[in-house]
């Protein structure tokens, strides 16, 4: 029965890699913004890197992942950080080359 509660959850992990931005051609977590998910029980830990402080769509970036989540009956419990200078970089980059128009 666990093994079946783990596969159920990294078939869930799998799904939750897929989710893109809304304005930049690539997933959340190729991009650095998704950083970890941890299940416990059925609350499900998140840890999402900005590249800066405040960002308009943080809340959509969030909700993004969590109504997945929800939907499959976890709760989220998301902490927000920024990213470093290096991953600010590189998702800089990563924007600038798959911007959507």
């Amino acid at each position: 029965m666990v093994d079946t509660k783990l596969k159920y959850q990294d078939h869930l992990l799998n799904r939750i890699k897929t989710v893109k931005h809304p304005a930049i051609n690539h997933t959340l977590f190729d991009l650095g913004i998704l950083k970890s998910i941890e299940f416990n029980g059925n609350t499900a830990k998140i840890i999402m890197a900005f590249p800066f402080k405040r960002i308009p769509i943080a809340d959509q970036l969030i909700n993004s992942i969590c109504i997945l989540l929800k939907e499959k009956g976890f709760n989220c419990d998301v902490e927000t950080t920024t990213m470093t200078v290096e991953e600010q970089q590189q998702f800089l980059e990563m924007e600038k080359a798959a911007w959507k128009e």
